[in-house]
């Protein structure tokens, strides 16, 4: 089997659940021990902290601010391991996106078709927070504390998760297909293979 990571719990600034390398990962207690937070909900969140930073630790350790499909990236490289999450723990990695994101499917994904074609036309890797080209990244991704009005924050977890669900579920293979997701070789590839654009877009 894949290696297990060390786990590190530590008091961090407020703007972190959890970050992992190959071999650790970290979890941020102020984030996980928020305020009105049950010991019921506690426990699963950090069961689903554990095996969403776990899968991290397994995906290849590279800089993505490069690379040209960026938003695709970024939705595969946290969808997945919200995905894996669900598996362990047999839950919803995140309620609040869910109740938010599933009514809205469909113009969610329309979204972020149009934020991803302003990131593949970008031409610098720098991501001003203020620039259109950071505008349509940080309305998905790092945006703990600064998500758009209205919208829980992250949700572009989300819409990589659903990405793949379905490229999972259309696999002959399973094993293979979540290696594949975790190795990350062609998001578009895996997009088209999974079905899920054809699906939203369909009339």
């Amino acid at each position: 089997g894949l290696p297990l990571p060390q786990i590190h719990l530590v008091f961090g600034g407020g703007n972190s659940g959890g970050t992992a390398t190959a071999d650790a990962q970290v979890l941020g207690l102020e984030v996980a021990c928020r305020s009105g937070i049950s010991p019921d909900e506690y426990r699963r969140y950090m069961r689903m902290m554990f095996a969403h930073e776990t899968a991290h630790s397994w995906q290849p350790q590279v800089d993505d601010s490069g690379m040209p499909d960026l938003l695709l990236l970024a939705a595969l490289r946290e969808g997945t391991p919200d995905y894996l999450a669900g598996l362990v723990t047999g839950a919803t990695p995140s309620p609040e996106r869910e109740a938010f994101a599933r009514p809205r499917e469909r113009a969610l994904w329309a979204q972020f078709q149009r934020d991803r074609q302003t990131l593949l036309a970008r031409s610098s890797d720098e991501l001003s927070r203020e620039s259109a080209d950071g505008q349509a990244f940080y309305r998905w991704f790092a945006n703990y504390r600064s998500a758009p009005d209205d919208w829980p924050h992250e949700v572009g977890y989300w819409v990589g998760m659903q990405i793949a669900t379905h490229y999972v579920a259309r696999a002959e293979d399973k094993v293979q297909a979540i290696r594949e997701l975790l190795e990350l070789e062609d998001p578009q590839a895996i997009l088209t293979a999974s079905g899920y654009r054809e699906l939203l877009e369909a009339d």
